[in-house]
């Protein structure tokens, strides 16, 4: 990968993330009541827990245009889907792969990131030691993945 890849300097105190994963959960800013107009739409559901998250999202060549979501989740699924949202707007699919791998291995792995690329993912830097959150925080992102991959494969 082209990025410089460094353990993850805390960027926020303790505190400070549980503080933007709780405003993100209480009250998402890409939270849409209903499916908008000339977007995809794509559920999302665990198994193992009740996160149940729809993705609506509006690409064009390649560029994702705007991505929204509705649905119940836990703070951890809610939060990152709607950071998630926001990051990914106006991204072509190629910058919104790199992105997504990159909180993956943040999330999974527990492998050394590019912080400045996450950005405000980097509140979910933790996750990684709580095995029952894994799929709660990536549900989302694996969603997101499924498309960007499939519309790629259909160009």
């Amino acid at each position: 990968m082209s990025f410089l890849h460094r353990r993850v300097m805390k960027q926020y105190t303790e505190q400070e993330m549980r503080k933007i994963i709780v405003e993100r959960y209480s009250k998402p800013q890409n939270f849409s009541e209903q499916k908008p107009n000339l977007y995809a739409e794509v559920k999302l559901k665990l198994d193992t827990c009740s996160d149940q998250l729809n993705l609506f999202i509006k690409t064009a060549n390649n560029l994702i245009i705007d991505v929204k979501f509705n649905g119940t989740g836990c703070a951890i699924a809610t939060a990152s889907a709607d950071i998630l949202c926001e990051m990914m707007k106006d991204e072509s699919f190629e910058k919104a792969g790199e992105l997504l791998n990159e909180y993956t291995h943040l999330i999974e792995h527990d492998q050394e990131v590019d912080a400045n690329l996450l950005n405000d993912l980097i509140v979910f830097q933790n996750v990684y030691k709580q095995r029952a959150r894994k799929k709660c925080a990536t549900l989302f992102s694996n969603g997101l993945l499924t498309i960007i991959k499939g519309e790629n494969n259909e160009k």
